[in-house]
């Protein structure tokens, strides 16, 4: 579970530049980034596509490269590029909606 929680921050890290949630210890940014957390997974599950959510899923949880998840997809690696881009963009709107301070 670590493993899959540290990929999900490296996601958010990414996606939302969030990164000074993870370096505070107060309980309550700890408490807001566990919601954060949340919400981004119901997110991705509710409101990507199954071809953005497989290659999210790839790359941030199961640690794959752009290049292996299009072999695996049988597309090409600026498909999964071109899919993960609109997925983070798509995200970052629900977040952004849910966590107003995020804009």
């Amino acid at each position: 579970m670590s493993k899959r929680l540290l990929n999900l921050d490296t996601m958010t890290e990414s996606i939302f530049g969030m990164q000074q949630y993870q370096s505070q210890n107060s309980s309550q940014m700890d408490t807001e980034y566990r919601r954060m957390l949340k919400v981004l997974t119901k997110a991705m599950q509710g409101e990507l596509t199954k071809r953005q959510y497989d290659c999210m899923y790839a790359y941030y949880f199961e640690n794959k490269t752009q290049a292996q998840i299009a072999k695996e997809l049988g597309i090409g690696a600026p498909t999964v590029n071109k899919h993960m881009k609109k997925a983070k963009e798509r995200l970052f709107k629900v977040m952004r909606y849910s966590f107003q301070r995020l804009e």
